[in-house]
């Protein structure tokens, strides 16, 4: 039997009925990928002598700690939650964002005085963390206030949230942060000038306010507009709304929204980026987007100054597949699907490399297959065309015998090989 290399590396069970992103992250350039053992990968920029990009799923020594719930990626730094209720950070210490002076920006270190987390969020230079008792703790850049302790100094270490209590889920993209409690209230605090924390002002808060809201069921948090869906079952939307991302515009003009609106219209999750907004629908078969099309970012169907009018994106590669994640980075998008296959479109590290308005298949260097673990691999080379082929026939790998076949892939500078099916022996 041949084993899909796609199914290798995420799970076939997931269940994501929230709108958090628990097993993949998306950043400016990378991302994370976590495993169904509870490790992760990280995905990296990936292009070949023709000029085609794409991502990769590669293992390399930036990897994170193994046993994790969750990963999150901000600007600053990513965040990976393990089983044990700590927090490990990896990248930039200078503004706090690790929570963790010490270390290089590629050493995976543990935010200090965290214990006991269920949740992660990462904001552009701060991250947030919500315990099993429902507190909330900040760390990191806080010029916007997004920490909450009343100040704009830069916190090397959490700091609790001071009036929050029985929170339940917590958000941030950009230097806003928010809390749900239990009871479905909404607090919010940081950034501001949009309108971006719902409060119908544009002044920027040091500690958190209660919105007037009804009583809410989750949230969904994107830069400078955010998303929320009540317990009856209506989603509203808030915030930065020049390129219609809020999805509404009252008076007939995509202006800033600076109270929660109505958006009218049902969906299982909402997925807020930058200038755009995307949408799955009830069964999850479908990706829809608004906003402006940035990058690709809506398969080139929507409109590139902005539109409040929802467009269904380009299926085909799902076809017949349910999508249970989907995330959004600064200019590019990934999904996963039910049968464990990863995709993303856009642009990552848009400077440098050309947008892919389509969905591509995550590619897998074998680097992430960590041979080296096995007792004894024994490669054979063939030439297929005028592709080079190797097979590697692997004793104990993982607890078992597998045959291995990878492709060399054709990059400049680099000797890279691409997973094409392993095999049990």
């Amino acid at each position: 039997m041949r084993i899909p290399c796609s199914l290798l590396w995420l799970s076939t069970a997931l269940v994501a009925t929230a709108p958090l992103a628990d097993r993949l992250a998306l950043g400016l350039d990378n991302g994370l990928v976590l495993r169904d053992n509870g490790s992760a990968v990280n995905l990296r920029p990936l292009a070949d002598a023709r000029g085609q990009f794409s991502l990769a799923a590669m293992a390399d020594e930036t990897a994170p700690p193994r046993q994790l719930r969750q990963v999150a990626i901000g600007l600053q730094a990513r965040l990976a939650l393990r089983e044990d209720g700590t927090v490990w950070a990896n990248g930039l210490s200078g503004l706090g964002a690790t929570g963790n002076d010490a270390g290089s920006p590629s050493e995976w270190v543990q935010v200090r005085k965290l214990s006991e987390v269920v949740q992660i969020a990462a904001g552009y230079g701060h991250g947030l963390a919500l315990k099993r008792d429902g507190t909330v703790w900040a760390w990191g850049w806080n010029v916007f206030g997004q920490i909450g302790d009343g100040s704009h100094n830069n916190a090397h270490q959490p700091l609790q949230v001071a009036g929050l209590s029985k929170v339940r889920q917590i958000g941030t993209r950009f230097n806003s942060s928010f809390a749900l409690t239990e009871s479905g209230e909404l607090w919010a605090w940081g950034y501001n000038d949009h309108g971006s924390l719902g409060d119908g002002s544009t002044t920027m808060r040091l500690r958190p306010v209660k919105l007037e809201l009804p009583a809410l069921r989750e949230i969904a948090i994107g830069e400078q507009h955010n998303f929320a869906r009540t317990q009856s079952g209506e989603w509203l939307g808030w915030g930065y709304n020049l390129q219609c991302q809020v999805g509404v515009a009252p008076g007939g003009r995509c202006e800033d929204v600076l109270v929660p609106t109505r958006l009218g219209r049902s969906w299982k999750a909402i997925i807020p980026g930058s200038t755009y907004t995307l949408a799955l629908n009830e069964d999850g078969s479908a990706l829809w987007g608004w906003g402006r099309d940035q990058a690709g970012v809506l398969h080139g169907r929507g409109n590139a100054e902005g539109s409040i009018t929802p467009v269904e994106l380009d299926g085909s590669r799902w076809i017949g597949q349910t999508l249970k994640e989907v995330v959004i980075g600064r200019f590019a998008a990934a999904a996963l699907t039910g049968t464990g296959r990863l995709y993303w479109w856009g642009q990552v590290n848009h400077i440098d490399n050309p947008a892919q308005p389509l969905p591509q298949l995550v590619q897998h260097a074998p680097a992430a297959l960590d041979l080296k673990q096995a007792d004894s691999c024994m490669a054979q080379a063939k030439m297929v065309g005028t592709d080079i082929r190797l097979s590697l026939p692997c004793v104990g790998f993982q607890g078992q015998d597998y045959q291995a076949e990878l492709s060399l892939l054709p990059l400049s500078g680099q000797t890279v090989f691409r997973l094409d099916s392993l095999m049990p022996r």
